[in-house]
């Protein structure tokens, strides 16, 4: 926020506080300032509107960043994985997929590709692979956008029918996959994208082989 959304933000704290009976001294709101500083004044607006419908108490500022931060990261990776592993149950790993939460393409990509990931069984993939997807996940969705690593995941057909041109003809069109995550509020970025990518195994475009 700015110095000019300074009575934007005291009319919406002091609608809170008047609702729920807080006497909301310039002392406090100079402390809400500074615990929300960095939040924009519609995220503001919109905490303290959702605070209206489910607090009991003045939340404090942490507690307004948190009505509107949406699921945890942790949360947020399982809702991914289930989305990815609902897909993969219903196309399977012949088409190429491409998931409107673009950190799911790059938490797959991370493991090997489609059909790398399609091939494993029971464990290695109910829990292994579920827990390298979702560390992965987390670390993605720390950025607005994983880059490169995001496109599309290449299925079988696509990635043996690039052998020849001829073939090309006949690949599928790329299934598009609707993702409520994608629609989720982000966390706040980790800085370069470098510092992120780094901490996944395969999360470098450049070592990627164009068939995943």
């Amino acid at each position: 926020m700015s110095p000019k959304d300074l009575e934007r933000f005291r009319t919406a704290l002091s609608g809170l506080a008047g609702t729920i009976g807080f006497e909301l001294s310039q002392i406090a709101l100079t402390g809400y300032w500074i615990g929300l500083d960095d939040l924009t004044i519609e995220e503001v607006e919109i905490a303290c509107a959702l605070a209206l419908k489910r607090a009991k108490f003045m939340p404090k500022p942490v507690e307004l960043r948190e009505l509107i931060a949406g699921p945890s990261p942790a949360d947020r990776a399982q809702i991914a994985w289930e989305t990815f592993t609902a897909a993969l149950s219903r196309y399977g790993s012949y088409l190429s997929l491409d998931f409107e939460d673009r950190c799911i393409n790059a938490a797959v990509r991370s493991l090997g590709g489609l059909t790398q990931v399609a091939m494993l069984e029971g464990e290695a993939f109910t829990t292994w692979a579920r827990k390298d997807f979702q560390r992965a996940y987390e670390a993605y969705a720390r950025l607005h956008d994983p880059g490169e690593v995001g496109r599309y995941l290449v299925g079988r057909i696509e990635a043996q029918n690039r052998t020849t041109e001829e073939h090309a003809k006949f690949t599928p069109p790329v299934q598009k996959i609707p993702c409520s995550t994608a629609r989720l509020p982000r966390p706040a970025a980790l800085g370069a994208g470098g510092d992120v990518i780094d901490m996944i195994p395969g999360g470098d475009p450049e070592k990627e082989k164009r068939s995943t």
